[in-house]
């Protein structure tokens, strides 16, 4: 009170919030709380209101309190006569989208960045309260996102431009791409939003403008154009108040590598940085997902954990799951999960894959637009076809619905998704009883993958087409396949994995064993020629 009766009249509320952006910005939040609540009490317009709601949604989300975020986005826009459900039905999406298309009136959706400026400060006010809590409400209800989004490029379409609307161009991109597999419109979208960062010279908002292009194009242009995409997000962010943005692009960057199969000392690396960026931060949730994320990388590099597979010297997956809080970061939960699964899978331990994606089936929406809502698919169509035997046509229908998705990617980006697609579909044929057809599918699943230098899952292809042979007791095809996934998971720095395989299969990688002992004694001996003439020999 004492404060507060201090600044009034001296310019009171315009010190207290930017006192409160500093604070927030510099991630102590104890301060900013204090200063948060100091504005708001200072606070008399509608405007200043809503500019204090801002800092209040932000302030929230950083405290992973999404359901508290939303809250007060949804309070301070219905003191301006708009009012979003915090649930909206499909109708309430369609007919929100719907009201973009009519308002374009046939202009090209690349001519947007041409649009006049904005000058109504009550609508510009309105438009902050719905881009600031885009992230809560992606993290609470995808309708929820689709119909805030919608109403923000409504209003830049009607009243002109701001700093919002490359969030807003950006973020409907990602939606029309995620939600109705419109991905040319989304990208048009995408690009426009980055245009309008160098038109106008909006620079603090490039992160979020190359943010919106990376979620779209890791559904229609290889790994490695994203990851420079990621990088270049990651650079742009430096020096810049964006925080959030950069933590998730942090996140991103190591799926997207975990995804391409890139050396797990490397990905190892890209973590350490990180996680100490994220924690200097003091931001939690995408901290969960670092973590996350670190467990899978120390499995396959380390082995599976004794009691749970990522148990280890500090991480203990019990009480990190005991944290877990859904209506609070749905997203992040799944990410963990889907790891699990990915891990459990590749270990052999395939009831326990498809109990985590089970686990998650509800939750699954929270991963739109992430690649990891790709590994899902993926890994539960193999988990759900590794444990059906003699099962029921919904379970049959329900892998086939999970190889429909991949399928899809496929058709946009088979450069990431084909060997995913295939190998799913071999193990549908499998379950089917089609063996020709599951076998010609297995080596295309491991070309694919091969082709387009995923090694990550190469080995997994040669892995499951290795089993598969065995099962029909063709052991040269078997040994020949089960040895190239083991050499694909050395390359790849898993030598949890490898040794977990050498000890599953004992027969077939012992005589290898044997067959290099005798032949490192030939070098010692006879020297590098009688080598070379034993390798060809053998070959």
């Amino acid at each position: 009170k004492a404060a507060t009766a201090d600044l009034e009249g001296h310019g009171g509320f315009q010190k207290a919030l930017e006192a409160a952006k500093s604070s927030l910005a510099a991630a102590d939040l104890v301060t900013s709380d204090r200063n948060i609540q100091l504005a708001s009490a200072l606070a008399e317009s509608k405007i200043e209101k809503a500019e204090v709601c801002c800092l209040k949604i932000d302030w929230h989300l950083r405290r992973s309190e999404v359901p508290e975020s939303v809250a007060a986005g949804l309070e301070c826009l219905r003191d301006f006569g708009l009012v979003i459900p915090l649930r909206p039905d499909q109708v309430d999406l369609e007919t929100a989208t719907i009201g973009v298309w009519e308002r374009l009136y046939g202009r090209l959706v690349e001519e947007l960045v041409h649009l006049p400026m904005m000058d109504n400060p009550e609508v510009e006010a309105i438009v902050s309260v719905l881009s600031a809590m885009t992230n809560s409400a992606q993290l609470t209800d995808e309708r929820l996102l689709g119909v805030t989004l919608s109403h923000l490029v409504v209003l830049t379409l009607e009243h002109g431009i701001t700093k919002a609307a490359v969030l807003a161009f950006g973020l409907f991109g990602f939606f029309l791409s995620n939600h109705f597999g419109r991905y040319h419109d989304g990208l048009k979208f995408c690009e426009t939003a980055r245009e309008l960062v160098e038109v106008h010279g909006f620079w603090e908002h490039e992160v979020k403008a190359i943010s919106y292009i990376e979620l779209v194009a890791v559904w229609a242009r290889p790994l490695r154009s994203v990851i420079e995409l990621t990088r270049s997000c990651i650079a742009a962010a430096e020096g810049s108040r964006d925080i959030p943005y950069s933590c998730y692009a942090r996140v991103r960057i190591v799926a997207y590598r975990l995804a391409r199969g890139d050396s797990l000392v490397d990905v190892s690396a890209e973590l350490v940085d990180a996680v100490g960026f994220v924690e200097k931060a003091n931001f939690a949730a995408p901290l969960m997902a670092l973590h996350s994320q670190r467990a899978f990388v120390r499995t396959m590099a380390e082995g599976r954990g004794v009691g749970d597979i990522f148990d280890r010297d500090g991480f203990d997956a019990s009480a990190f799951e005991a944290k877990f809080i859904p209506e609070q970061t749905p997203t992040y939960i799944c990410f963990y999960w889907i790891l699990k699964a990915h891990a459990s899978f590749v270990y052999g331990d395939f009831d326990t894959a498809a109990d985590a994606v089970r686990r998650i089936s509800d939750l699954i929406w929270a991963c739109t637009g992430h690649l990891q809502l790709a590994v899902y698919h993926f890994v539960a169509a193999l988990a759900l076809a590794a444990e059906f035997k003699d099962g029921t046509e919904a379970e049959r229908t329900a892998i086939v619905g999970h190889v429909d998705w991949l399928a899809r990617w496929a058709d946009t980006c088979p450069d990431t998704f084909q060997s995913k697609r295939l190998l799913a579909l071999a193990e549908l044929a499998r379950i089917d009883g089609e063996s020709k057809r599951a076998e010609r599918l297995y080596e295309q699943a491991i070309d694919a993958a091969a082709r387009f230098g995923l090694l990550a899952d190469e080995a997994l292809a040669c892995e499951v087409a290795g089993r598969f042979y065995l099962a029909f007791d063709r052991e040269q095809s078997a040994k020949s396949h089960l040895s190239r996934a083991r050499d694909c998971y050395r390359r790849w720095g898993a030598a949890g994995k490898v040794a977990q395989l050498e000890s599953a299969f004992p027969g077939i990688f012992t005589e290898g064993v044997e067959q290099q002992s005798r032949r490192s004694h030939t070098v010692g001996e006879s020297g590098l020629l009688e080598t070379v003439l034993d390798l060809s020999q053998t070959m």
